[in-house]
């Protein structure tokens, strides 16, 4: 900067000062990048060392026995299958899926397609994203004592069904409503300029469109 008539005027820098400007910007950029790499690889290899564990370390006892057997348990120590475990597993994770699946796309579609805007809609997407939030362990103890001691539905596979779906149901709602959000609105008001009605609309023309983020 320098005065000329009173007036400040600022002189052109010079090519050094830019020459240490664009070094430190790309160190910086440099460090960036190389720290999301790091915790990029950091955040894949954990999971990836505890499945290499599992191999590792299990492979060579896992037969076709072991997983179509029944567990003995008597006389102790004697070996034994984990099937009622693996039916267990699944069909926990079918019942939860049949009463968290209808659920969410119905709670889905009516947020981001009859909803969009209003102030209800947002109440509720707060609402179900805090729900996201709430650990696991906390379902399970609700699950406990609504379900099981409440209710008296027992330790049974209905009530951990039935906590299942509440753990899957924000996570499917929130994914139904941002995929169906996702698509392009030309296609909404070229169905409003054709006439056609909102279930036709969202069954024909929305849902083909926002099938790979919602399965995804």
């Amino acid at each position: 900067m320098s005065m000329d008539n009173g007036q400040l005027v600022a002189l052109p820098a010079s090519p050094q000062v830019f020459s240490s400007i664009n070094r430190g910007e790309r160190w910086s950029d440099l460090l960036f990048r190389s720290l999301l790499w790091g915790f990029g690889c950091l955040g894949f290899l954990l999971p990836a060392a505890i499945v290499g564990f599992l191999i590792v370390g299990g492979g060579s006892r896992l037969t076709w026995n072991f997983v179509s057997d029944f567990p003995k348990g008597v006389p102790l120590g004697s070996t034994g299958g984990i099937l009622p475990a693996i039916q267990g597993s699944l069909s926990l994770a079918v019942l939860g899926l049949c009463i968290a699946t209808p659920l969410a796309f119905g709670g889905g579609i009516y947020l981001a397609e009859f909803a969009r805007h209003s102030r209800f809609s947002q109440i509720i997407r707060f609402v179900i994203e805090c729900l996201v939030a709430v650990p696991s362990v906390i379902y399970g103890l609700f699950g406990y004592a609504f379900l099981v001691l409440f209710f008296k539905f027992g330790i049974s596979l209905l009530a951990g069904g039935i906590t299942l779906a509440m753990i899957m149901f924000p996570i499917m709602l929130i994914a139904v409503q941002e995929s169906l959000q996702r698509v392009d609105d030309s296609y909404r008001e070229a169905a409003l300029a054709l006439g056609v009605t909102n279930s036709y609309l969202v069954q024909r023309v929305l849902l083909p469109r926002a099938w790979p983020g919602i399965v995804g």
